[in-house]
């Protein structure tokens, strides 16, 4: 058994994107996407922002939203 571990979190990162050389074609792929359905209770939610550097991403909270 594992134990869990602290550093994670659960989260739902919408789009990442490091480069794109061709915008069009990429935005027809993007529209092709079709996501499967999940249903799950959210009583509030974080917009954070990530920041990539060399010695890992660097995350921070944007803004909180309760429901």
């Amino acid at each position: 058994f594992f134990e869990k571990e602290n550093r994670f979190m659960g989260h739902i990162t919408i789009a990442r994107v490091k480069e794109v050389h061709d915008k069009k074609a990429f935005i027809e792929y993007l529209k092709k996407i079709k996501g499967k359905g999940v249903e799950f209770s959210v009583n509030s939610f974080e917009l954070m922002k990530s920041e990539l550097f060399p010695m890992g991403p660097r995350y921070s909270v944007v803004e909180r939203y309760s429901l």
